[in-house]
């Protein structure tokens, strides 16, 4: 991967998945999700073109290409170290065979990133005032919006059996570049590739990490959680972790949890890649 120096953005390329694609500067203050929603919208205005809010694998990528640069020239992190707010939310749901999932789990948790427009917004403040008060941010699936939240995380293969234990503790120790926490199903389904998880497992590895996590709700919580629900979608932040915790995939965050954000803009449009799995 090339970083390339802010002019005003910094540009990514060769990027595993993303190819080319530019970042801003990283919020000068911690924010939480609804802030960094609206910092990204701020950052759009500013640059005069489409900027979103970075989904999780973008963050994986800043990470990875600032540290590789700050080891060969001591140029800055730019607070890709820092806790990670994003764009992506997980959504858990009871599988009764509504969406056909490819998902052998009575329970299922899926990833999908927001966009900026004015439905994904008021979605997290719902998420952001729920959390603030203690509650959960719990959607009835008959909503269209949150219908077509989960079809598209099904679509790119995002979804994945709810962990039976919390947190879910993977290997990062890579054979022939793969690794137990590059290949498991919820870290794919989290980052929508298995080249970013083992961009991560290496990344984790290098930084003398043995072991990555994922820490979410597991089965039996959904159980409860759900319990006449099963019509509806539990939906959380989804952020990445920072210092001791930085080998942490913090599916269960609250929206109201403070954290760095960056926006991104994409060449194509603003699209987001998802690599399909290739059937074995």
């Amino acid at each position: 991967m090339e970083l390339i120096c802010p002019k005003p953005t910094y540009v990514i390329k060769d990027a595993p998945l993303y190819e080319t694609f530019e970042v801003t500067a990283a919020s000068q203050n911690i924010l939480n999700v609804l802030q960094a929603f609206d910092f990204a919208a701020e950052q759009a205005r500013t640059l005069g073109k489409p900027a979103l809010l970075q989904g999780i694998g973008e963050a994986l990528v800043a990470r990875v290409i600032f540290y590789e640069c700050n080891k060969k020239s001591g140029s800055r992190l730019d607070k890709t170290d820092n806790y990670q707010k994003t764009s992506t939310v997980s959504l858990r749901l009871k599988n009764d065979g509504l969406f056909k999932f490819k998902v052998d789990s009575p329970y299922v948790v899926g990833f999908v990133e927001l966009d900026n427009k004015e439905r994904s917004r008021a979605l997290v403040q719902e998420g952001y005032d729920a959390n603030c008060k203690g509650k959960e941010l719990i959607k009835p699936i008959k909503d269209a919006f949150i219908c077509n939240l989960i079809a598209r995380a099904r679509d790119n293969n995002r979804f994945a059996p709810a962990i039976e234990e919390n947190p879910l503790k993977l290997s990062t120790a890579q054979v022939k570049g793969k690794s137990e926490y590059g290949q498991h199903p919820n870290v794919v389904a989290v980052f929508g590739s298995v080249k970013l998880g083992e961009l991560n497992a290496s990344y984790l590895n290098e930084r003398g990490y043995d072991a990555g996590f994922v820490c979410d709700f597991t089965a039996k919580d959904l159980e409860v959680m759900l319990k006449g629900k099963e019509d509806s979608a539990h939906m959380r932040s989804v952020g990445l972790g920072y210092g001791c915790s930085i080998n942490g995939i913090y599916a269960y965050d609250y929206f109201s949890k403070d954290g760095s954000a960056r926006a991104v803009v994409h060449v194509d449009a603003q699209k987001v890649p998802v690599e399909v799995p290739r059937s074995s």
